[in-house]
């Protein structure tokens, strides 16, 4: 699902961390109108909270479209 979200152009992968090579998902400009991000109410080592994307229902058709364009 994300990497579809990320072919629609409503989320991106960003470096967070190099020497681990870990990333994390952040909603483009594109996306903000069907998502919501959430605080989780938890927080990484560093102090800084969690936040969690959650995505609207309306975001399936969008989705639909790319897999579809994927499979001709």
């Amino acid at each position: 699902m994300n990497i579809l979200l990320s072919l629609a152009g409503l989320q991106n992968s960003i470096l967070v961390n190099k020497k681990k090579k870990k990333r994390q998902w952040e909603v483009t400009p594109k996306g903000k109108e069907f998502a919501q991000i959430l605080d989780t109410g938890k927080m990484h080592s560093s102090g800084t909270p969690i936040q969690q994307v959650k995505w609207y229902k309306s975001v399936l058709p969008k989705v639909q479209e790319v897999k579809n364009e994927m499979l001709e």
